[in-house]
């Protein structure tokens, strides 16, 4: 179980963000999980040895804004999840635009939202 959690809205993120980032907290790496409706997103950061996980979920059709501003190295979680998620990041500074993990031979455009391979007709398998 995940520990250190708040809970936050998506309108909250940027101003949040700007606190910690004052505050001298690191930026550790950005989750996501399909759920129904969406997605749960966590936002993973550490002071010291101490962590701390923004939590808060999205629609499909919502836009998350770019925490850039803060953590300029957030460009790298977030390609991550509009690439394999689908996920509308607003404000992304340098934009792979589906070309930064994911390669021609990759069947579907989100392979890890189950919504996109199975409107593609892929079936997705654990290994």
């Amino acid at each position: 179980m995940l520990t250190n959690v708040r809970l936050i809205s998506k309108d909250d993120l940027l101003e949040t963000v700007q606190e910690l980032a004052r505050d001298n907290y690191r930026l550790l790496s950005i989750t996501a999980t399909e759920i129904a409706g969406g997605f749960d997103l966590i936002y993973h950061f550490a002071q010291g040895m101490t962590m701390l996980n923004l939590r808060f979920s999205i629609g499909y059709e919502q836009e998350v804004p770019s925490i850039t501003p803060f953590y300029f190295c957030a460009f790298v979680p977030e390609n991550e999840l509009k690439d394999f998620h689908g996920i509308k990041i607003a404000n992304l500074p340098i934009n792979y635009r589906q070309l930064f993990i994911l390669s021609e031979l990759t069947p579907v455009k989100t392979p890890l939202a189950p919504r996109a391979a199975a409107a593609s007709g892929t079936e997705v398998l654990p290994e």
